[in-house]
């Protein structure tokens, strides 16, 4: 006889990193032997054809959505799951109103854990907590969170088969995020001015993936510095293995990051990374090691690393040969794997 259900909830219907994440969880969680009950709203379209899911449709609406709370507590009457993982905010609200409102009637108790991927909010009253930051656990014990915590880093599944890089003429830096004011692209972009306008003799392009509402602020910015040559807008790209191939250094100029799953896949691809120096990033990336930190929302800072790679090959070697040795020792879905399994083991046990 196998393990017992896992919820495994989410409700978002996005492409980003809590959305990779939770498929990720899902894998694992398999391979430890559980059944895993994937619970996703109508709009989440993002299962592999491939992939071995079950799951169950939950439409929430709101932070108070009693009728996704009372549905939520027919699963669990259904299923009877050991645990319940929830990823989001409006996961984490209706797992606590069912806690509030069902747990102490209901015949089966799972153990509640809330994934905090960024926000601590909603999340008090689960009986464990996952944080991906050891600066976020560190929040969530100073909060008076009493339950247990984990430091629980996020993974990548693993190395991708080729690491080669495209031939290019250019030095081109990338960024590959949202287009929101958060990720601060901008500072990016007005860095490259400051580097062009002290040596225009350097061939340098940025390269920026992704959407978002700050797009057509980024499209004014360029054409105010007079960048249209140098600064592309890809929009949204399904392959990053193929991005990170036609790029040779990752921006990560983030005003708040609470982790910054893109730094991994950087490793994977043997692209140094420079980004902010911001409580995530700052836990992931040692300076002048695996990487290059910059104080957050300095343009000119930005600009000296930028220049530094730009014009020093070793240095980039370096950085990314170490970044993938970092993601070897720490990153990969083998260390993710051992953790969880301790974690449930406790918990049971508990």
């Amino acid at each position: 006889m196998g393990k017992p259900y896992i919820f495994n909830l989410l409700n978002s219907s996005y492409r980003g990193g809590i959305e990779e994440m939770y498929l990720q969880y899902n894998n694992i969680l398999q391979q430890l032997g559980y059944r895993v009950l994937c619970i996703v709203p109508d709009d989440y379209r993002y299962f592999e054809q491939n992939q071995n899911v079950e799951y169950n449709k939950l439409n929430i609406k709101g932070c108070y959505d009693i009728k996704a709370t009372y549905r939520l507590h027919q699963l669990i009457k259904q299923y009877k799951p050991q645990f319940l993982l929830s990823h989001n905010g409006h996961s984490h609200s209706i797992v606590a109103h069912w806690m509030r409102f069902f747990r102490r009637w209901s015949p089966h108790k799972p153990t509640t854990i809330g994934i905090s991927h960024g926000c601590l909010k909603r999340t008090q009253h689960f009986d464990a907590l996952l944080c991906v930051s050891q600066y976020l656990a560190n929040e969530a014990q100073q909060s008076g969170y009493r339950n247990p915590i984990w430091h629980m880093p996020n993974f990548l599944a693993s190395l991708p088969a080729n690491t080669v890089k495209s031939d290019h003429a250019s030095l081109v830096f990338g960024l590959l995020s949202r287009l929101s004011p958060e990720k601060n692209i901008g500072l990016a972009i007005e860095s490259l001015a400051i580097i062009k306008q002290r040596h225009p003799e350097l061939d340098i392009k940025l390269a920026i993936a992704g959407d978002g509402e700050c797009r057509d602020e980024l499209e004014q910015q360029i054409i105010a510095h007079g960048l249209e040559k140098h600064v592309s807008l890809h929009g949204w790209i399904g392959d990053k293995d193929r991005f990170f191939a036609n790029i040779d250094v990752l921006l990560l100029p983030s005003i708040r990051e609470s982790f910054g799953l893109i730094i991994l896949e950087a490793f994977a691809c043997q692209t140094p990374v420079i980004a902010s120096s911001i409580q995530g990033p700052a836990e992931i990336i040692k300076h002048d090691h695996n990487g290059l930190l910059f104080p957050s929302g300095n343009a000119e800072q930005l600009a000296e690393n930028m220049l530094k790679c730009a014009t020093d090959k070793q240095l980039r070697t370096k950085l990314a040969l170490n970044g993938k040795h970092s993601l070897e020792e720490h990153y990969l879905s083998e260390h993710a794997k051992k953790s969880l399994n301790e974690i449930l083991k406790s918990l049971s046990n508990h």
